[in-house]
């Protein structure tokens, strides 16, 4: 989710698409379609598809992540940058919903606004800080590895987390996961790391693939994949059973998400275009998450706002689901471009941070 410079524009659509992946997760998920017995036979595929991407975008935004800064040196200005790109969004939605009676002041909330990673405010970008943070001593201990070294780590790392995950339906050590995201920069350390190989060696039998020949399998596999988790809610609603193995396998870790995000993130990776205009929409794909997450009208958005429950019980939920993301990602782009410019680049090359900041990079490197 990093602002980009002219990176290789096949990537930055890769971001586009991430994000409208969380958001169509969100759409399902505030809405309750995806444990609702009663959606449409037609719609269940869509709904589970639809909640299987929260996670899969994730993963892919730290792969990107991974793949453009294994090799670099993180900057203090960056991580300002950052931190106060995600205060401009909690504390202005938080006034914003004052002003216009949505919600009453409270000095408590307002101390945990001014400090929103400290208080886990979102909790993507609580566990995203503090990766990025570590980035300096992840790549000074990758640099003193082999390949082979570096492969067995991510074996390491695999056997840890993704394989008992996906095998045991409820681990106690991944049920904190839900309460604690903190839990969650185990895996998406392997998911940088991840990156970082493919960066620095790439994976051998996904290079020799064609490009439109794993197009073609991600598009089969992970429809073979939904359809498998389809059939799978339906016989726990038939049978009562309150395991959901749907959500599990939808998570993180699952060995199966972890699977498709690097076979789609090897799609585009083969793609090689430039488009001014994709770089910019993508420059606020960040923007955009913290707007639409945000805990204060994240539930109004998806339910009040959207009415989705007009739709739900016909085929038209799907039609309303894309316009909304659509719409979402255009309303967010627009504030986001007006933040940078009112706001970031006004202070930013005020204060000259990047000149004034060389001994603290120093020292965070």
């Amino acid at each position: 989710m990093n602002k980009t410079k002219e990176r290789d524009s096949s990537f930055e659509l890769l971001r586009i698409i991430s994000i409208a992946m969380i958001i169509l997760c969100h759409y399902t998920l505030y809405n309750g379609f995806i444990h609702n017995p009663n959606v449409p036979a037609i719609v269940k595929p869509f709904s589970m598809c639809a909640f299987s991407f929260g996670k899969l975008g994730v993963n892919i935004f730290i792969l990107i992540t991974g793949y453009f800064m294994i090799s670099k040196k993180i900057k203090f200005s960056k991580i300002l940058q950052l931190w106060l790109e995600i205060l401009t969004y909690y504390v202005g939605i938080y006034i914003i919903t004052i002003v216009i009676g949505k919600n009453k002041f409270d000095i408590k909330e307002l101390i945990h606004g001014l400090m929103p990673i400290s208080f886990n405010r979102y909790w993507f970008m609580t566990v995203y800080f503090l990766l990025y943070l570590l980035i300096p001593n992840i790549n000074k201990y990758i640099e003193n590895l082999s390949k082979e070294e570096y492969k067995k780590l991510l074996i390491k790392f695999g056997i840890i987390l993704v394989i008992p995950y996906t095998i045991i339906y409820k681990s106690t050590a991944y049920s904190i996961i839900e309460t604690y995201p903190l839990s969650q920069l185990p895996i998406f350390t392997l998911m940088y790391l991840i990156g970082g190989y493919i960066k620095i060696y790439g994976i051998s039998k996904l290079e020799d693939i064609k490009k439109y020949k794993l197009i073609i399998f991600n598009i089969l596999g992970y429809s073979a994949f939904i359809l498998l988790l389809t059939v799978i809610q339906e016989l726990e609603f038939k049978y009562n059973n309150s395991v959901r193995i749907e959500n599990v396998l939808t998570q993180q870790p699952s060995i199966l998400i972890v699977f498709f995000s690097i076979t789609i993130f090897y799609s585009f990776k083969k793609m090689k275009f430039n488009s001014k205009l994709i770089n910019i929409i993508s420059s606020t794909t960040l923007g955009i998450y913290l707007m639409q997450s945000h805990g204060l009208i994240n539930i109004r958005l998806y339910t009040s706002l959207l009415q989705p429950y007009h739709y739900y019980k016909t085929p038209l939920i799907i039609v309303h689901a894309i316009l909304s993301v659509i719409g979402i990602v255009i309303v967010g782009c627009i504030i986001d471009l007006l933040r940078q410019y009112i706001i970031e680049k006004s202070i930013f090359k005020l204060m000259n941070l990047d000149e004034k900041t060389k001994k603290i990079d120093n020292f965070i490197n």
